[in-house]
C-alpha cells in the first residue's frame, strides 16, 4: 500500500512538472509576441549628442583651384557662338542665361572656345531649364573638344521637368570619348539639340561647372545634394547655395548646440533670399533663419519654422543700403537662451545690429544655410561658442 501511495505521489509531480514546462512555453511565446509587437510599433526616440568644440572655421579658399572650374556661367563676356541669344529677363544667376532656339530638325548649336585643364575634373553639373515640351525635343548633347579634335560626348538625359531650372549631375565617367581624348587640353564646349519634326525648341543654360566629387558633402547634412555647388571665380573657391532640391542645410559635424555665434560671407547671384539656418533640423526645416535680400534688395527677418508653422519674428529695411551683385557681405547669428541677435557687415569687421527678438521654441540645432528662391555665395564659416 506504502509502494502504490509513493508511485502515486511520483506520476502527480510528473504531471505537474509537464504542465508548467507547457505553461512556460506557451508564456514565452506570448510574451516573445508581444514584445515583437511592442518594439514594431514605438516611436523611436531622436537624440543629439551636443556638440562641445569652443570654435570652428570653414574656409573654401583653401581648396585647390584645378578641383573645380566654372565652364560657362552664360554672360555676354564668355562669347558663345551659335543658335542661340543671352536672355537678361529669365536666368539662374545674373546678369543672364544663354536661349537656344530653332525647329523642324534643324540642329541647333551653341559653341564657346576654352583653353582648360579638366584632368582632376570628376562630376559635371549643368542647370538648364527645358521652356518647351520634352516631346518636341529628339536628342541633346553636351561635348567637348580636345586640341587633337578628339571629342568626349553626353547624351542629356530628357526626363527632367519641363520649364523649371534643374540642375543635371554627370559623372566624367558617362562621357563617350574618342580614343586618346586629352582631358588636360580642352579648347572647345559645345551644346546640341536636335528638334524633332514639325516642332520647336527653347532651351535655357544656366550654368556649367567641372566638381570634384563628393569632397564637399564631408561638411554638409541635407535632404539634396543639389543645393549645394562648389563655385570659383576669379580663382576662388566659393560654396553656392541654390533654391534646387532642398533649401536648409547643416555643418555636419555642428549637430546640436545651444548658445553660440554663427557667421559667414555672403555674395548674392540673383534677387531671392538667402541666408543664415541655426538651431536647426536639416530633415524637416525646422528652426530659426536669418534672411537676407538679393541683388538690389534691402530687406532682412528672422523667421521660424516651428510645429505650428513658419512665423517671422523680426524684419525690416535699411534704408542707405542695397545688396550688390559681385560685393561680398557677411552675416552672423548671436544666440544666448531665448534671445536671438542678427547682424551685418560689410568688411567682416564692424557688425550693425539688425535685431534682437526672444523666441523659445528651438533651444539648441544645428547651424548652416538657408535658400528662399536665392543663389548666392558663402564662405569664411566661423562658430564659437
Amino acid at each position: 500500500m506504502k509502494i502504490g501511495i509513493n508511485r502515486m505521489v511520483v506520476n502527480l509531480f510528473l504531471i505537474l512538472v509537464a504542465a508548467g514546462f507547457l505553461w512556460y512555453i506557451v508564456q514565452s511565446q506570448n510574451l516573445l509576441g508581444e514584445k515583437k509587437t511592442a518594439v514594431s510599433s514605438t516611436k523611436q526616440a531622436q537624440t543629439d549628442i551636443q556638440f562641445k568644440d569652443k570654435k570652428i572655421t570653414l574656409d573654401y579658399k583653401k581648396f585647390d583651384p584645378k578641383l573645380i572650374e566654372n565652364i560657362g556661367t552664360f554672360s555676354r563676356d564668355e562669347k558663345w557662338l551659335g543658335s542661340g541669344f543671352y536672355d537678361t529677363a529669365l536666368y539662374f544667376e545674373y546678369p543672364s542665361s544663354l536661349n537656344l532656339a530653332g525647329g523642324e530638325r534643324n540642329k541647333i548649336t551653341m559653341e564657346r572656345n576654352n583653353n582648360l585643364d579638366l584632368s582632376k575634373i570628376i562630376n559635371f553639373d549643368l542647370i538648364i531649364n527645358f521652356q518647351s515640351e520634352l516631346t518636341d525635343l529628339e536628342t541633346g548633347d553636351l561635348t567637348f573638344v580636345d586640341s587633337n579634335k578628339k571629342t568626349a560626348v553626353f547624351v542629356l538625359p530628357t526626363t527632367q521637368s519641363a520649364k523649371n531650372w534643374v540642375a543635371i549631375n554627370i559623372p566624367k565617367e558617362q562621357f563617350a570619348t574618342d580614343s586618346d581624348f586629352n582631358w588636360n587640353r580642352i579648347e572647345k564646349t559645345r551644346f546640341n539639340f536636335l528638334p524633332r519634326l514639325f516642332a520647336s525648341v527653347v532651351v535655357g543654360l544656366g550654368g556649367l561647372r567641372g566638381q570634384p566629387g563628393s569632397i564637399l558633402y564631408n561638411d554638409w547634412n541635407t535632404i539634396d545634394e543639389k543645393m549645394l555647388l562648389l563655385d570659383k571665380r576669379k580663382n576662388e573657391i566659393s560654396l553656392m547655395v541654390r533654391n534646387i532640391g532642398a533649401s536648409v542645410a547643416v555643418i555636419r559635424k555642428i549637430t546640436s548646440v545651444s548658445n553660440f555665434t554663427f557667421q559667414s560671407s555672403y555674395s548674392p547671384l540673383n534677387s531671392g533670399l538667402a541666408g543664415l539656418f541655426f538651431r536647426g533640423n536639416y530633415k524637416n526645416g525646422q528652426g530659426y533663419y536669418l534672411l537676407v535680400g538679393g541683388i538690389g534688395g534691402n530687406q532682412w527677418q528672422i523667421t521660424k519654422t516651428g510645429k505650428d508653422g513658419s512665423k517671422i519674428l523680426a524684419l525690416g529695411e535699411i534704408n542707405n543700403f542695397q545688396f550688390k551683385y559681385g560685393e561680398k557681405y557677411y552675416l552672423k547669428a548671436d544666440t544666448k537662451g531665448n534671445n536671438i541677435k542678427a547682424y551685418l557687415s560689410t568688411d567682416g569687421s564692424n557688425f550693425t545690429l539688425l535685431a534682437s527678438t526672444d523666441d523659445d521654441e528651438f533651444t539648441s540645432g544645428g547651424v548652416g544655410l538657408v535658400t528662399n528662391g536665392g543663389v548666392a555665395l558663402f564662405n569664411d564659416f566661423e562658430f564659437t561658442q
